[in-house]
């Protein structure tokens, strides 16, 4: 079988069969580290080869004033950054919705001139999502992680170019109409075994788990390759 690939984690994975997207919060690192960027960078490169940084929406209402910039010359020296997120929008959150909103956008503006995908946090604000991303009409891909919509979200979703990824906890109803090319797996915050994750959705869609474990593993190596060195980020 190949690796498993877990596109978004805030735990660690112990096996050597396991590529792990770990998930950083800038918000959280920047105060830990009082905005010092070599800190902050360190931090970054000793969690892995992979992580996804970003803002999460539950964190827009504290943020530093000059969160922009210095997001974007972290992203710029690290190389191991290969996402961006998770970051998105929260309605069960009392931030006003403006706030994540700029907040996301800014996001969006990083990935694109980065050249790394979205990993995207929504709650109960999917048409606020859409109407951004037309209005926007960014390039680089967004995964919406942890989906436990119905079906007809998730198609409407796909249908905007959106990918899904499923967790543990996911409808039962969502793996069999969301292509095979368009699915990711992640274990979140669960302690449940990666491969129990990728057994419960293959047996969902009427698959082996080593087919969607190789072409997950596929892609991914696809995204990391398209990754642009970070002499190519411009100035926002």
């Amino acid at each position: 079988m190949s690796p498993l690939v877990d596109i978004h984690t805030h735990l660690r994975h112990s096996s050597a069969d396991i590529i792990e997207v770990a998930c950083l919060d800038f918000c959280q690192l920047h105060t830990t580290h009082k905005g010092d960027i070599n800190a902050i960078c360190r931090t970054v490169n000793e969690r892995g080869n992979s992580i996804a940084l970003g803002i999460h929406p539950w964190n827009t209402g504290s943020l530093p004033p000059e969160y922009t910039e210095t997001m974007r010359t972290v992203v710029q020296k690290c190389p191991s950054i290969m996402f961006i997120g998770e970051a998105g929008l929260d309605k069960t959150r009392p931030i006003d919705m403006n706030q994540q909103e700029e907040v996301f956008v800014s996001q969006i503006e990083l990935s694109e001139v980065s050249g790394l995908p979205m990993v995207i946090h929504c709650v109960k604000a999917f048409d606020e999502l859409l109407r951004i991303r037309k209005l926007l009409s960014p390039i680089q891909k967004w995964i919406i992680h942890g989906f436990r919509g119905k079906p007809d979200q998730a198609r409407q979703l796909l249908r905007a170019g959106l990918d899904i990824s499923l967790g543990e906890h996911f409808n039962i109803e969502v793996p069999r109409v969301v292509p095979l090319n368009h699915l990711w797996v992640e274990t979140d915050m669960s302690d449940k075994p990666l491969l129990s994750v990728y057994s419960a959705i293959s047996e969902a869609m009427g698959i082996k788990p080593e087919l969607l474990a190789e072409n997950i593993h596929q892609r991914f190596s696809e995204l990391s390759s398209k990754s642009l060195p970070s002499s190519m980020l411009a100035p926002m």
